[in-house]
């Protein structure tokens, strides 16, 4: 958030925290033997690569008690022939995450955008981790990705696709096989929307993910298929799903009907072999399935539209904003967020909490969350309007 105080338009090349590792432009790279510890930002970042060769890192960044934010392990960007192996990953933030570029133009700038080509990650392990594997958010085109044979102990997700509705993404040829152990969500598709901006487009970039293969896979998780379907922004076609034996605790639904052209062979959950699995029309509708905090689903949730629409209020009222662009300065010297002069202000009245709704349950990201700005603001809010404000954080 600094460095867009100083530069709106900032890239990843623009960072103001420093990467571990940063390769840019080179062929034939070997990094082998190396332990990578605390980044301030990404680990290692490979950068308009071709013909790498990774092999025997230790890559570790705390999730706590101090966590680091944004300290994805390798993040291969425009790059084509890298292999990775034997290596072990435990961070704050992605393992291995795809690049390339973001933004509604961004795939007519052939000069420092473009595509990951020919990657493989396998036999390596995992302890924490946001995702083993992670498509964007600031991708372009993946093809040809395999993520084979490694253990994963402590991982949120095993294949995350984030489909960013602001840049044209195709993410093809996805292969995941030979893995054992423990995450959340196997699977997980949805809408990434941090750092949302049309740019001035019209109309909305669509994207694609399509020949995704989840095979040979042993896992415990809390969910199997953590994915939204969003027909106006993306579209699924040509998964498979083969010899998967997998125990959920939470959801153990595979929503076949959110992919064209859906393949399952031998795919069991809780011990039970899935063939075809659809929902009824009314189920699958957003108003009547839904979920609680934790993800179970319910039937008799209520939305509370009343406690959102005044933490949201209350949020881009002066009071607040004057906080936000305040926060950092005692703690740190120095402002860490900043507010734009034409930022909306709202100056009407706020409701104050009610029996019915006075909790409120707030999903973000990680990267806010470890900011430490919701724990300035949250409890000035409580304390005024009587609400309890439940924070959930992932990604």
């Amino acid at each position: 958030w600094i460095r867009r105080k100083y530069n709106s338009q900032c890239t990843n090349l623009d960072e103001m925290r420093p990467r571990l590792v940063f390769v840019q432009g080179c062929d034939d790279v070997r990094l082998q033997g190396v332990r990578l510890m605390n980044s301030p930002f990404w680990t290692t970042h490979l950068y308009q690569c071709n013909r790498v060769k990774i092999s025997g890192l230790y890559i570790f960044a705390p999730s706590a008690p101090v966590p680091a934010p944004s300290s994805d392990a390798i993040d291969i960007d425009v790059c084509t022939d890298v292999h990775i192996n034997g290596c072990y990953f435990s961070v704050n933030d992605d393992a291995i995450a795809l690049k390339g570029g973001k933004g509604p133009w961004a795939h007519k700038d052939t000069v420092n955008n473009g595509e990951n080509r020919n990657i493989i990650i396998e036999d390596c392990t995992y302890g924490f981790c946001h995702s083993m594997l992670t498509c964007g958010s600031e991708s372009l085109h993946n093809y040809n990705i395999v993520l084979r044979n490694c253990e994963v102990k402590n991982a949120a997700r095993m294949l995350w696709l984030k489909m960013r509705p602001d840049t044209e993404q195709n993410y093809e040829y996805i292969t995941v096989e030979g893995i054992r152990g423990n995450v959340h969500s196997m699977l997980y598709v949805k809408p990434w929307t941090q750092f949302f901006d049309l740019k001035g487009r019209k109309d909305m970039p669509y994207s694609r993910s399509s020949n995704v293969t989840l095979r040979n896979i042993k896992l415990n998780c809390k969910v199997v298929f953590d994915v939204q379907s969003a027909l106006d922004q993306y579209s699924l076609k040509d998964f498979t799903f083969k010899d998967l034996e997998v125990t959920a605790s939470d959801r153990p639904e595979i929503h076949i009907d959110y992919v064209e052209n859906f393949t399952l062979k031998n795919t069991k959950v809780n011990g039970e072999k899935v063939t075809t699995l659809r929902y009824s029309e009314d189920l699958l509708l957003e108003d009547n399935y839904k979920r609680d905090a934790d993800g179970n689903a319910v039937t008799d949730v209520a939305v509370n539209t009343a406690g959102a629409d005044a933490f949201y209020q209350w949020l881009v009222s002066q009071e607040a904003l004057d906080m936000a662009g305040a926060y950092g300065v005692a703690e740190y010297g120095s402002n860490l967020f900043y507010v734009k002069e034409d930022a909306p202000v709202y100056t009407g009245e706020i409701a104050a909490a009610t029996e019915e709704t006075k909790v409120i349950r707030l999903s973000t990201t990680t990267s806010v969350n470890d900011s430490g700005l919701l724990g300035k603001l949250i409890p000035e809010f409580e304390a005024k309007y009587g609400y309890t404000v439940e924070v959930y954080s992932a990604g």
